[in-house]
């Protein structure tokens, strides 16, 4: 995509999608090998959760972006409509344990597979963009 192009919402779904449905990957995601920050966050660490029960489970891995809040976002109208289309799957929440205590998760729940740094990004670009 150019970089200038807006990403469209119905674009973003059709990315998510593929890491969405199916039976929950027995694995998970904890590091900081992505780095993005802007005006508004910056990013600490990505994780995933590796829910319990075996492969049976059905949509259940947790995304995390543990991030830094510098400003607030939940006001942008892009994180509204990604609200409004992922009823009760996306929130903001204070971490509360580990070393990261006390800083925020964007958190995407429902996700069968981990992430991957280029969703994270096109996840967070389409939040941003203007």
């Amino acid at each position: 995509m150019n970089p200038k192009a807006k990403m469209k919402l119905i674009e973003l779904k059709d990315k998510l999608s593929a890491y969405k449905g199916g039976y929950t990957a027995q694995n998970w995601r904890k590091d900081n090998d992505f780095s993005y920050e802007n005006d508004y966050i910056k990013v600490l660490r990505l994780d995933s959760s590796n829910v319990s029960g075996g492969s049976s489970v059905h949509n259940g891995k947790q995304w995390s972006i543990i991030v830094d809040i510098k400003k607030t976002f939940t006001n942008l109208e892009n994180w509204k409509q990604l609200c409004a289309t992922y009823k009760n799957e996306l929130s903001v929440t204070k971490v509360n344990r580990g070393i990261l205590k006390g800083f925020d998760g964007i958190r995407f729940y429902n996700m069968s597979k981990d992430p991957t740094n280029e969703i994270i990004k096109d996840f967070l670009d389409y939040i941003f963009q203007q």
